[in-house]
């Protein structure tokens, strides 16, 4: 009687895990640099909302203060980045814990903008605000955040300038992006 012996062999068992191993030395990266890219998204939305914001407001102002001619339209003072600390620094890991006290401040009140989650970005909004009213007042929104901890940061902006002639913000058409998966 002839025994049958089913199964597999060493070498067989070895081309199996080398397979396995280049497919996932191949797909690890790529899944990794699919992850940070998922996390962009808040910062192009965050920004775009910010650009917005900062477009309605001197908007708003110049109509409310064109009506009476008293001061030439400007944007909101600059607001520096927030949260102050790193996202890094949180005990949420790569995530800012969301703070209201963070986003009190005059120049968030006047955009109506706030993290009420947890983010990966910090926000800046940098103006000539007061100082410069009228034509050529400008701006940028900017996200600031440091996607995998290692010192550097991937940057997202946009940047809006006031016309006097077309009674409209001139600006930014898409995002400046530097080190978007940094």
């Amino acid at each position: 009687m002839t025994r049958s012996t089913s199964g597999f062999s060493m070498i067989e068992l070895l081309v199996v895990v080398a397979i396995a191993g280049v497919l996932a030395s191949v797909a690890a990266p790529a899944f990794l640099r699919y992850v940070r890219k998922s996390k962009t998204s808040e910062a192009t939305i965050n920004v775009r909302r910010m650009y917005e914001s900062g477009r309605t407001y001197i908007l708003e102002q110049a109509n409310a203060r064109g009506a009476v001619g008293a001061l030439p339209p400007q944007f909101p003072d600059s607001q520096a980045i927030t949260p102050s600390t790193s996202c890094c620094e949180s005990p949420n890991g790569y995530k800012c814990l969301p703070r209201s006290e963070d986003w009190q401040s005059q120049t968030w009140q006047s955009l109506r903008f706030a993290m009420e989650g947890p983010h990966y970005f910090r926000y800046e909004f940098v103006s000539t605000g007061s100082a410069k009213p009228g034509p050529g007042s400008r701006f940028t929104a900017r996200a600031l955040g440091d996607l995998d901890c290692d010192g550097n940061a991937s940057t997202f902006e946009m940047a809006g300038e006031w016309s006097d002639r077309t009674r409209d913000v001139q600006g930014s058409a898409g995002f400046f992006r530097k080190d978007e998966l940094e």
